[in-house]
């Protein structure tokens, strides 16, 4: 069921790791990237084990679907996607953050990727991301 009022999605980061900071009430984010590189002795296609993409939205109303789909910039091809994460906006004023765990996510060339992010199947936003060799 689509949200009655769209989010606007405030911030959108790709890292490494999301940790709740319990004592401070806080969240934090490790090895926040917009690029990475292979580790020696490695070559693509490559795998990466593990990125979070952490985002703020706000202005929401009802529940939501989000999803994270990888795209190759150079062939517009989706190459991995998330599977869909459910949010719920109680109130337009409430600011609601969600992390969406990609795990073993292929990248089958070095190059350019899009990582976007979508709500009801419609894109909110993306980040950039730089596979070096």
């Amino acid at each position: 069921m689509a949200a009655s009022n769209p989010p606007v999605a405030k911030a959108i980061y790709v890292c490494d790791q999301v940790v709740p900071n319990v004592a401070r009430q806080t969240i934090d984010l490790l090895g926040v990237f917009n690029a990475f590189r292979l580790p020696t002795g490695q070559s693509v296609p490559y795998t990466l084990a593990r990125m979070c993409v952490f985002v703020q939205m706000e202005d929401g109303l009802g529940d939501a679907e989000l999803q994270v789909f990888v795209v190759s910039a150079a062939t517009g091809q989706v190459i991995f996607h998330s599977p869909i994460h459910r949010v719920r906006f109680p109130n337009r004023l409430t600011v609601v953050s969600a992390n969406i765990r990609l795990v073993n996510c292929p990248f089958p060339t070095a190059g350019e990727y899009w990582v976007e992010l979508y709500c009801d199947g419609q894109i909110m936003g993306d980040r950039v991301v730089h596979v070096l060799v």
